[in-house]
Formats: C-alpha cells, structure tokens, sequence
C-alpha cells in the first residue's frame, strides 16, 4: 500500500532528478562554443565578368576594397531602358564579382562551419567557397 508520504518521496526523488537532468543538459549545451566572425570587411570587388576569379590563386589586387552591405548597382547611371525595369530600381543591372580570403584556425577548421549570407540582391548568386591548404 503506498501512502501519502511514500508518493511524497518519490516526486521529490523524480523532481530532483529531473532538475539534475536539466543541469546537466544545460552544461552539456554551454561546452558547445558558437564563435562569429565579423565578415563586412576586407572584401575585393569588380563590376563585369572575370572567368579566372573563380580560381583560389586569381590576382584580384587591382579590385575595389570595399566592405559590405556593398551594392554596386546604385553607382551606375538610371535608365528607363533597364533591363529590370521600375522593379529593379530603373539600374541596368548586370555581374558583380565578390572576393574575400580568410584563415581559420586549426581547432575552428575541424568544426562545424556555418555561412550566413543575406542580401535582397542575392537572388541568382552564386556562392562558392574554395578552400587551400
């Protein structure tokens, strides 16, 4: 027969370990490091198509520095003969090449990696990462 002060028992012993449980969860999630880097800065860029940007070892010294949120199509002339029209903002459009060189170090390059890149003007983009050793 259990009686009151049996069922009393066994919430609290549930409730502890229950609480225990919790706590260790929470320090399990805290020894997962989640590091940022700031990635608006340091940034080549080049209006027009350049095939050989797309190698890691391309010369790209004699592009714009620039840093992000960047958008090159507002420094072009207006035009109501634009491709996109009023939608695209009456600007003629066209390719935009983006570089960037960063090193991680050892212990964040075994890790997982995470890239989040948002723009309105990412629509069509092509995003490649190359990496070398």
């Amino acid at each position: 027969m259990i009686t009151k002060s049996d069922n009393h028992q066994g919430m609290t012993r549930f409730f502890m370990l229950a609480g225990i449980l919790l706590l260790l969860s929470i320090h399990a999630e805290s020894q997962d490091v989640r590091k940022t880097l700031a990635m608006d800065f340091g940034w080549k860029f080049h209006l027009g198509e350049v095939e050989q940007a797309r190698e890691t070892n391309y010369d790209d010294s004699d592009w714009r520095d620039i840093r992000l949120p960047h958008d090159w199509s507002i420094e072009l002339p207006f035009s109501e003969d634009a491709p996109a029209g009023g939608g695209g903002g009456y600007l003629p459009g066209g390719i935009g090449w983006y570089r960037k060189a960063f090193t991680l170090s050892p212990s964040d390059a075994a890790g997982k990696i995470t890239i989040e890149a948002g723009s309105e003007g990412l629509e069509g983009a092509t995003i490649e990462i190359k990496t070398s050793e």
